[in-house]
């Protein structure tokens, strides 16, 4: 399993999600803290979800940003079972988010499509059997939206004071990864 600094994580994942996010007007700090979709970056909770069905020795915990910087001698030994140290190797990074003047600019442009997809799916028309008709019928609607592309969304950084009010509300998150894993986050 790989982790990240919560606080940092929780950012990041909302910037991912961050057309679905902007509709519904409630603050980073508000998502992040009591979102039930952020809860993956929550590490108590989800680490009392593992431990239920696997004993804390059987869950393999490894930083996010080692294996970016490629301090993979302990991947490697679990995965292969063999101790011959890998060859350290840095992953291409292929974090495309631009950061101008307070804002996040997202990885990629937004087609029309996909906006026009997600309130489908989530008003559950496109998983309803009884709307084949008029999936029949959207399909290609949907497809020749793929060419109208909005431009990449600004997403406000979080303030200072956001950011440490957020950590301190993760407190507990580095704590659990320490005491268990010995991972440190500052």
């Amino acid at each position: 399993m790989t982790v990240r600094e919560p606080a940092n994580a929780l950012f990041s994942h909302y910037v991912e999600l961050y057309s679905q996010f902007s509709r519904e007007k409630k603050s980073f700090l508000d998502l992040a803290m009591y979102d039930q979709r952020m809860e993956v970056f929550h590490y108590t909770k989800l680490f009392n979800e593992i431990m239920q069905s696997f004993d804390s020795r059987q869950i393999f915990v490894k930083k996010f940003e080692e294996i970016i910087f490629g301090k993979t001698e302990d991947l490697y030994a679990l995965l292969t079972g063999e101790d011959v140290p890998c060859i350290p190797q840095t992953l291409e990074i292929n974090n495309h988010k631009k950061e101008e003047d307070g804002h996040v600019l997202t990885g990629k442009d937004f087609a029309l499509k996909d906006m026009v997809r997600e309130i489908l799916e989530s008003s559950g028309v496109l998983e309803n059997e009884c709307f084949w008709p008029i999936k029949k019928i959207l399909w290609p609607v949907l497809k020749s939206l793929d060419i109208l592309k909005i431009r990449q969304m600004k997403v406000p950084k979080p303030t200072m004071e956001e950011r440490n009010a957020l950590r301190e509300y993760l407190k507990n998150e580095s704590q659990i990864l320490r005491r268990l894993y010995g991972i440190e986050y500052v």
